[in-house]
């Protein structure tokens, strides 16, 4: 979905901001399990809809199970998901 959409669907505030890449609209949520949710879709990104980050502590699954549940959307509508590893 688009920031729009969030932000009708779900009353996710968006606010404009912007840095080394482009101008951007950035909003989040906070859920119980997982902490933060934030959205941020840069102007010019050439993929449809917003990308979505959470802790590098909560496992992708875990994530992926808990915003598709959350913001009701079906597998097929997550494009692609990269787990951060930190090194020791």
């Amino acid at each position: 979905m688009e920031p729009e959409e969030l932000s009708d669907k779900f009353g996710i505030e968006f606010v404009d901001g912007r840095d080394d890449l482009d101008h951007f609209l950035a909003g989040h949520i906070f859920d119980e399990i997982i902490g933060f949710v934030v959205f941020i879709r840069h102007r010019n990104a050439p993929q449809s809809g917003t990308p979505v980050y959470v802790d590098s502590q909560v496992s992708s699954n875990k994530s992926i199970e808990r915003i598709t549940k959350v913001l009701s959307l079906k597998q097929n509508q997550i494009n692609w998901t990269r787990e951060l590893v930190k090194d020791n």
